[in-house]
């Protein structure tokens, strides 16, 4: 399901029903190298079956996060590793959440996190990823959080990078963002800053926020509800197949 102008990539793991999300017409995907290493999401046979998919993989930091695995931040070259083994459209860098709760758990600074997310993507820049497109992920909270670091990412040439080989600007820390909280008003003025790079917001599953997000001009997001997974899961097509013939879910 996606609006206009908008790319919605589905988050899959190890049990995810992968079969089931491709026979009813979803092609992106998202999978996390975190949940690579730990969820067996990486396996010869997932990877089979994205071969012809538009897909992410995800430096998975979040998981590591809320694990508590704050040296997950000091794998980026495990990442690039994977992005040549496993060939994805686009592979993001090691940039850290700066939710309130994940800072103190893991003992970072708010400063901590957005200097340790421009560090790790000033060396994304000169990994060797393969083929893949890069995905360079702003963080912060407040806008002008946001807008530093986007000048850092100029200085460094992130976004002559961008310009001139494709990817996207990610934003991070929204994934648990209300509107009352900024999240239209910080993406619209970051749209307004990037007038020429594809923007990504990561986490956005709610349908009501994905609508709001195309119309500012963002140009895909990614999903793990639960509800969604759902919705395209083995168990619901049968259940659909049993009570109305052969009726197929329409994405």
């Amino acid at each position: 399901m996606a609006y206009p102008k908008m790319k919605v990539f589905y988050v899959i793991n190890g049990t995810t029903p992968i079969k089931a999300f491709r026979r009813n017409g979803l092609q992106r995907f998202l999978v996390s190298a975190y949940s690579t290493k730990y969820q067996q999401a990486g396996s010869p046979g997932t990877v089979a079956l994205l071969q012809d998919c538009e897909w992410i993989l995800d430096s998975g930091m979040i998981s590591a996060w809320r694990n508590g695995r704050k040296e997950w931040a000091d794998n980026q070259e495990y990442i690039a590793s994977l992005a040549r083994e496993m060939n994805p459209t686009f592979v993001s860098h090691l940039d850290i959440p700066v939710e309130k709760h994940f800072l103190k758990q893991n003992g970072y600074s708010r400063d901590d996190a957005i200097k340790k997310t421009i560090s790790n993507a000033r060396g994304f820049l000169d990994a060797d990823v393969g083929k893949s497109k890069r995905i360079f992920t702003l963080q912060g909270w407040t806008l002008d959080e946001y807008i530093g670091c986007l000048h850092s990412f100029q200085d460094l040439g992130v976004l002559d990078h961008l310009s001139q080989k494709g990817g996207a600007l990610g934003v991070g820390t929204m994934c648990l963002r209300k509107p009352g909280q900024g999240l239209y008003g910080i993406l619209r003025e970051i749209r307004k800053a990037v007038t020429d790079i594809p923007i990504h917001v990561w986490g956005i599953g709610q349908l009501d926020y994905q609508k709001n997000l195309s119309r500012i001009g963002i140009d895909s997001t990614d999903t793990g509800s639960v509800l969604m997974q759902w919705a395209f899961s083995e168990r619901r097509l049968n259940s659909q197949k049993a009570t109305q013939g052969q009726t197929t879910l329409v994405v």
